[in-house]
């Protein structure tokens, strides 16, 4: 366990990645939806996000944060978990390890690291027919 004064934000950082999105199976950090940590004194301040504004379990997100925390961390005295929608979340916020656990694949046909996820049925067709598709 960490001192207080040796808190950093990259070990709650590292403690939130035990927060799993209970709809998707993936850590909150992996997922990026934390936007940001401030450590100052006894008190933490992380802002978070949901995939969607209608997330229904947000509440449990958000309450698994604090818990999380004060197991991790004990002697903290104030955990602040502000939700906050700007910027809105977009799957390009994930990790590239969520995405390929997602099913997501870098995009090829794109320079740089682009990722997109194909369903299974546009996988299946051929080249041509996806192409027609899209007309």
């Amino acid at each position: 366990m960490a001192s207080i004064a040796s808190i950093t934000p990259e070990q709650v950082r590292d403690a939130l990645r035990e927060v799993i999105d209970p709809e998707i199976g993936i850590d909150i950090v992996e997922l990026g939806l934390v936007y940001g940590i401030e450590v100052e004194d006894k008190k933490v301040s992380i802002s978070v996000t949901m995939t969607t504004p209608a997330c229904p379990l947000h509440t449990y997100v958000l309450e698994s944060i604090e818990t999380t925390l004060k197991k991790a961390f004990p002697e903290l005295e104030q955990i602040d978990v502000k939700l906050v929608w700007d910027p809105p979340w977009r799957p390009e916020m994930m990790s590239d390890r969520a995405k390929a656990e997602l099913g997501w694949k870098p995009d090829e046909r794109r320079p740089g690291v682009r990722w997109r996820l194909a369903s299974r049925k546009a996988r299946s067709r051929p080249a041509n027919k996806r192409k027609e598709d899209a007309r």
